[in-house]
C-alpha cells in the first residue's frame, strides 16, 4: 500500500523503492504468494512506470497484471478489476 500511496502523491523516489521491495519479495517468495499479491506488485510496478513515464515498463506490468487469472473471478481480488479501471495512471491507461 505504501508503493500506491506515493504514486498517487507522486512521491516518484518512494512510489518506486516500496513498489520495487513488494515486488522483489513477491517473486522472490512467488510458491507463497496468491494471485492477488502478484497482481498487486504488477499493478505497482506499472503505476510507477506510468509515473516514471516509462511507456515500455507500464505496458510490460499492466499486461500481466491483467492477465493474473484471479482478478477475472469473483472474490477477494474484485475490487482489482475496478482499481485498474481508475486511479491516476498519468495518461498511460
Amino acid at each position: 500500500m505504501l508503493a500506491k500511496a506515493h504514486a498517487l502523491a507522486e512521491d516518484l523516489a518512494r512510489a518506486y523503492k516500496f513498489a520495487l521491495k513488494c515486488f522483489n519479495f513477491t517473486t522472490t517468495h512467488q510458491s507463497e504468494m496468491k494471485d492477488f499479491d502478484m497482481a498487486y506488485s504488477h499493478e505497482m510496478r506499472a503505476r510507477v512506470g506510468a509515473l516514471l513515464g516509462d511507456q515500455e515498463r507500464f505496458d510490460k506490468h499492466y499486461t500481466i497484471v491483467k492477465l493474473i487469472p484471479q482478478i477475472e473471478k469473483e472474490g477477494d481480488c474484485k475490487w482489482l478489476k475496478e482499481d485498474l479501471k481508475g486511479g491516476n495512471w498519468f495518461g498511460m491507461a
